[in-house]
């Protein structure tokens, strides 16, 4: 299946996407909101390398790859003396066995090569759609009949055109009266236009009143393309890829008229899905009990896939700053940029036309309001001068 292009597009579209974003351990803080928990191992672990052999995207990108492709996708937790993950190794779905004890009600993997036997518990298991736990399916899987088909509609194409078991025009002379005539018309023909022995001048000598006739396409080859077209658009909807994502631009998507708005929806119905799935198995299988209690927690950040245009995002930004949730200093911490100097950037603003609800009087006090001192000929009354205020 992943020597078909369309295949192969949508299953690297989607790993990359999902490795390439960060993706980290959180704390909650009291207060509310979170912090990144760059003291705990695991984020030295996803920011930098879960294993001596490869880095976090390439882990991250190799376990989506298997998950989408065969299913399920496995990697073993080696862990510390204080049973904190010190390393996590994936391997290829094919060279691991499944197997689930009915006692226990656990599953168990092991890798033949390496002979290596590991329980769930020290594993990272992630499994694509299926009807039962124990037994991961794939699309390749679910979807068997087409890809076979469209594989064997791949192969009659290539040995069609290869074995030239299609005819592209006809070549008629009154001195085509033999097999060997024939062949020696349509050998200069041929040498002129592939060049030939010779090199070729795409000029061919023939005789008189020889005439070539093309051939319009066939049958055959018109419903060899609808049907590679069709098989196109059903492995799109295997994955839920809109088509100019992977270089399709032919094909107009109904997901909106920007690149942004398919993004967009690959996020919210595809990106998000496996995000949630890989966060929550890694939540269970890498933070200890007690740590879970302490509102630790894993999130893929996916602001810059959603982001949208640069005009869109201006307009985002701004309503966000000028209705005080959230201060400049956040808003530069987004694009790496350092805070304003001084802590000028720290502070929350927001439009002075704005009241609470609860004041029907926009020149009264709101409710709870501060006392405010009274003023008389444009001083304040409380015993002190000016200068002195």
């Amino acid at each position: 299946a992943m020597g078909i292009p369309t295949f192969y597009g949508c299953v690297r579209l989607i790993a990359e996407l999902i490795a390439s974003q960060p993706f980290a351990p959180y704390r909650k803080l009291k207060g509310g909101g979170s912090e990144v928990s760059k003291d705990h191992p695991l984020w030295m672990l996803w920011h930098l390398r879960p294993n001596a052999q490869m880095s976090s995207y390439e882990m991250r990108r190799m376990m989506i790859v298997n998950l989408k492709v065969h299913g399920f996708a496995v990697a073993r937790i080696i862990r510390d003396e204080k049973n904190r993950p010190a390393s996590i190794v994936p391997y290829p779905s094919p060279q691991i066995d499944i197997y689930f004890d009915t006692v226990t009600e656990s599953y168990f993997f092991k890798h033949e090569g390496k002979k290596l036997a590991f329980s769930e518990d020290d594993a990272i298991f992630l499994k694509d759609l299926n009807l039962g736990g124990d037994k991961p399916g794939s699309i390749v899987d679910w979807q068997s009949r087409t890809i076979k088909t469209h594989l064997l509609a791949n192969k009659f194409t290539e040995r069609y055109y290869e074995k030239g078991a299609f005819v592209s025009g006809l070549l008629s002379s009154p001195l085509i009266k033999s097999k060997e005539s024939a062949e020696t018309y349509k050998e200069a023909f041929l040498n002129a236009l592939s060049g030939g022995e010779h090199g070729g001048s795409g000029l061919a000598a023939v005789g008189p009143e020889t005439t070539y006739t093309p051939i319009t396409r066939s049958n055959t080859e018109s419903q060899l393309i609808e049907f590679l077209e069709k098989s196109d658009n059903d492995i799109y909807k295997f994955f839920g890829v809109s088509p100019n994502l992977i270089g399709d631009t032919n094909k107009a998507s109904s997901w909106g008229a920007s690149v942004e708005n398919a993004f967009i929806m690959l996020v919210q119905t595809v990106l998000l899905p496996l995000g949630k799935q890989f966060e929550e198995e890694v939540d269970y299988k890498c933070f200890r009990a007690d740590e879970i209690k302490a509102d630790n927690y894993h999130k893929f950040n996916f602001r810059a896939l959603l982001r949208g245009d640069a005009k869109t995002y201006a307009e985002y930004v701004r309503t966000m700053l000028t209705n005080g949730v959230i201060s400049q200093d956040e808003v530069r911490a987004w694009d790496e940029m350092a805070p304003i100097p001084e802590g000028h950037g720290a502070n929350y603003w927001i439009q002075g036309a704005m009241m609470r609800l609860d004041n029907p009087n926009p020149a009264s006090p709101a409710p709870n309001a501060a006392p405010q001192p009274a003023i008389k000929n444009g001083f304040p009354i409380n015993g002190h001068t000016l200068s002195e205020q």
